[in-house]
């Protein structure tokens, strides 16, 4: 059930999955440019070019890291309300085809809980949309 609501929004979810993708790619990447930054410290005097590098790098590294997971929560928000969206009217549109005697015996409160319950159930079981924590 839950590929097909993926199927109706391909280019939201891979926006997700390639933005956590790429922000974890530049995590990793930044602990070995702290690496190399440590390895070029020593030659620093004779060779400060490579401590400036290695310094651009993981600064370049850290705002891409964060730039692709504030690019993934964004698109996780506007999708992800759109695949809850489409879920209610679904269940809506199942429930407005059954008869008069069905709602006869059955609470329209009820009704909408459910629809609200299993809604908010698909928006949690969706992919997880974390940034990193901040350190307190």
């Amino acid at each position: 059930m839950l590929f097909r609501y993926v199927g109706q929004h391909p280019a939201g979810h891979a926006l997700v999955l390639l933005g956590g993708v790429a922000a974890v790619g530049c995590s990793l990447g930044s602990q070995f440019a702290i690496k190399t930054l440590i390895d070029a410290l020593p030659g620093g005097r004779a060779h400060p070019a490579a401590v400036v590098d290695a310094f651009l790098i993981i600064v370049a590294l850290l705002f891409a890291d964060n730039l692709f997971w504030r690019l993934a929560g964004w698109a996780s928000v506007h999708t992800f309300v759109s695949v809850t969206g489409d879920v209610r009217r679904e269940l809506f549109g199942y429930l407005t085809g059954h008869s008069a005697g069905y709602f006869l015996n059955v609470q329209p409160g009820a009704l909408s809980s459910r629809i609200s319950a299993t809604a908010d159930a698909i928006f949690t079981i969706a992919p997880v949309r974390r940034e990193p924590e901040e350190p307190e």
